[in-house]
């Protein structure tokens, strides 16, 4: 295993235990449920600026210089960036989850009406649909019927 990966892994391994104990510290805190699983979860992201690190930085076996840990205390102002651009697609995500399987003439699962589908939702049905109808993508059409059924319906979902 390479250093870069085996330093995400342990990135990675670190963050979760770190949401483990939050989670931990939280019900011992007297957190309702709701706030625990919030804090589990944002517990999971809390070095995420640490990406931006040189690894040679992150890897150094001996002691940082000043230089070096002016740049390692920058992580936490990157996190807090990247995730604040995460929140506006977080929010178009939401969105999406939710209207992805509507259709223009109001028979998707939601029963909604064109006008009010995000556009945003109407694009990436079609990718969905394209990448599940393609055949070098077959995981999503194993029988002839599905076939059969999206051929049939497949005029009115855009």
């Amino acid at each position: 295993m390479d250093m870069d990966k085996l330093l995400q892994s342990t990135q990675y391994d670190h963050s979760r235990q770190v949401a483990r104990i939050s989670t931990l510290l939280a019900r011992l805190a007297g957190y309702t449920p709701a706030e625990t699983e919030t804090i589990g979860q944002a517990a999971l992201f809390h070095d995420i600026g640490k990406t931006a690190i040189p690894t040679a930085i992150l890897n150094k076996p001996g002691a940082l210089t000043q230089e070096e840990y002016a740049v390692v205390k920058t992580h936490t102002a990157i996190g807090q960036e990247r995730l604040s651009q995460a929140v506006q697609t977080l929010a178009a995500a939401i969105i999406v989850a939710q209207q992805h399987h509507e259709r223009l003439d109001g028979s998707g699962y939601l029963r909604m009406e064109d006008k009010d589908i995000h556009p945003y939702a109407k694009l990436i049905a079609v990718a969905d649909v394209f990448d599940c109808s393609c055949p070098t993508w077959t995981r999503c059409w194993r029988s002839t019927v599905r076939r059969k059924t999206y051929k049939r319906t497949n005029a009115f979902h855009f």
